[in-house]
């Protein structure tokens, strides 16, 4: 085994950095939004808006049953948006994980799919339109006529 000399006139060699961190450190954006520190599915990862961004931007949504976020102007699920910005199997986290982190950058996230705004129906002037009771004036018996 070698012994390691240290010399007072030259520095000394700093460890190097896991590969992780210096991954991480090459994809950190130069300008603009800092990384944030998230934990998905017990791994470290430094995930900034604007990558999130960028890596769904070209990849269509799935069907949505369950929790979803808004990315740009589309809804995904989120264990797609998990599964993408992991590159992890989606067994591997948990939903709520991943909308933690994604709640934490800044993006908006339900619980249940947002209702689809549908056009108001076209209302058809030559089919009367029935009056509840209210607007005729009368008000209905909250017993229906039992007792007196």
């Amino acid at each position: 085994m070698r012994a390691l000399f240290v010399f007072p006139d030259r520095p000394r060699a700093v460890p190097a950095l896991p590969r992780v961190a210096r991954v991480s450190a090459m994809l950190r954006p130069t300008l603009g939004e800092a990384p944030m520190r998230c934990v998905i599915a017990r791994f470290p990862f430094d995930l900034v808006k604007s990558e999130v961004e960028s890596k769904m931007a070209g990849i269509r949504p799935e069907e949505v049953t369950g929790a979803c976020v808004v990315i740009g102007r589309k809804v995904f699920p989120v264990k797609q948006v998990g599964e993408v910005i992991t590159r992890q199997d989606r067994r591997d986290f948990t939903a709520a994980e991943v909308t933690r982190a994604l709640v934490r950058l800044g993006f908006t996230c339900h619980a249940t799919p947002p209702q689809a705004q549908s056009p108001a129906p076209a209302q058809s002037e030559s089919q009367p339109q029935p009056q509840s009771p209210l607007a005729s004036g009368s008000t209905p018996d909250p017993f229906g006529g039992i007792g007196g």
